[in-house]
């Protein structure tokens, strides 16, 4: 319940969705990520739903439940995160955010395609592999470099020996 005190209603409640961002942590759950700013006069408890729609082979998904309740105040702006199972596929996909305070509803649809790098960054095991690729590569151009150096040097100085 929100109390006015004074003549009026008080500042008007609105909000607006900023992008949409499709991301896959780590152990490979699938984010949808928007920032909701305030741009009302009266703090905001926020809740929202998504529905993903055609999907590779004309697959739909949902709708998944974003925060039961994200609390932003005026002039601020707060993340909505809407986890998903991993078992969805990259996309592309129709990605449609319903965000709701109180009787106040919007939606923003935007196309939307999950990427894997995250999970291959933080996969130590791939992480480990592009290092040892690295090391033997820098090991075989030093090598490289010694043995030229090496036989450089063995010319130069046969050079000498047989010059007058």
């Amino acid at each position: 319940m929100y109390v006015s005190v004074g003549p009026g209603n008080g500042p008007p409640a609105t909000f607006e969705i900023g992008r949409l961002v499709a991301t896959t942590a780590e152990d490979g759950t699938r984010v949808l990520t928007a920032a909701i700013s305030n741009t009302g006069g009266r703090a905001l408890d926020l809740s929202g739903t998504l529905s993903l729609t055609e999907g590779p082979a004309g697959l739909s998904a949902g709708p998944f439940d974003g925060h039961k309740s994200l609390t932003v105040a005026p002039g601020r702006t707060g993340q909505m995160s809407v986890m998903l199972e991993d078992a969805i596929p990259e996309g592309p996909w129709l990605a449609t955010l319903q965000v709701r305070s109180g009787l106040i509803v919007q939606d923003l649809t935007s196309e939307i395609t999950f990427s894997n790098d995250a999970r291959a960054e933080g996969d130590p095991r791939i992480r480990a592999s592009y290092i040892i690729v690295a090391t033997v590569l820098a090991v075989a151009i030093v090598a490289s470099l010694l043995l030229w150096n090496r036989r450089r040097l063995r010319k130069a100085v046969s050079l000498k020996v047989l010059s007058p």
